[in-house]
């Protein structure tokens, strides 16, 4: 447990495990928060106990699944309400379209503050009439593909990870009212597209996104936006450096706590 008020304190403290690592709950009315780390290498492992002391729990991926049975929902007005399941949908939101994802081992239920500000840009940026290209690059547990879909896009999903792959086609399954979406697992720095896109959803580590910012600009249509995140604020002078040797302009940058989402597109 930490104090609520320091949670940026912290995470920067742990940037070292890598930011998608790093899971914070806030439960209400409480003044404290409860902070997760998963996903580390035993040296990553150890270096934790040296900083922080205590113990590291190594748990299998059923153990730690058995303990995220957290109820949440999270309404994205005017159309979308995201839940972590059909009982966690308040009366107040059950008149809008819903997207269940649960607790699962890919990053990306909507709670960080990453995935909120990339769901919020997706809205704006995709248009309502439908039928738009869609690229989610990296896609986690498919979360902001599976949005996409909703609102009308028709969207390819990519992930390095198979275990990202394999949670993402499972909330897919989840979602039955959702229109399909093209899954697979790539590098993306290999990945080799059959067209253009009108919006591509990044939400990377920076590093990840400096290298692959000029392959977004030759996927991406001349009226497209790219939405991307993951970004800490002492990252932000590199990233915006990488946009501009890419030919990429900002029209849009916004801040939750220590996490940038930017938008750009074609200068």
């Amino acid at each position: 447990m930490i104090p609520a008020k320091w949670e940026d304190a912290w995470l920067e403290r742990l940037v070292w495990a890598g930011p998608q690592n790093c899971a914070v709950t806030h439960l209400p009315g409480r003044r404290t928060a409860r902070l997760e780390v998963y996903g580390l290498t035993a040296a990553q492992r150890k270096k934790l106990v040296a900083e922080f002391g205590g113990r590291v729990l190594v748990k299998s991926s059923a153990g730690w699944l058995a303990t995220q049975h957290r109820s949440f929902c999270l309404p994205l007005p005017p159309w979308l309400c995201l839940a972590s399941a059909p009982d966690a949908v308040p009366p107040s939101a059950r008149g809008l379209p819903r997207l269940l994802i649960p607790a699962g081992l890919a990053f990306g239920t909507g709670e960080h503050a990453t995935t909120a500000m990339c769901l919020r840009q997706l809205m704006k940026q995709l248009p309502a009439d439908g039928g738009s290209r869609v690229l989610d690059a990296g896609t986690g547990s498919g979360i902001l593909a599976l949005a996409a879909s909703l609102r009308g896009g028709r969207v390819t999903a990519v992930d390095f990870d198979a275990d990202s792959i394999a949670v993402a086609r499972a909330n897919a399954k989840l979602n039955a009212n959702i229109p399909p979406v093209v899954w697979r697992r790539a590098d993306l720095l290999q990945f080799k597209p059959d067209g253009k896109y009108r919006v591509i959803t990044a939400n990377l580590f920076a590093a990840l996104l400096v290298k692959v910012l000029p392959k977004f600009r030759q996927w991406l249509a001349a009226d497209g936006a790219v939405i991307l995140s993951g970004i800490l604020r002492e990252q932000e002078t590199a990233v915006m450096a990488a946009l501009t040797k890419a030919r990429l302009t900002v029209s849009g940058r916004w801040r939750k706590g220590k996490w940038l989402c930017l938008v750009a597109a074609k200068q």
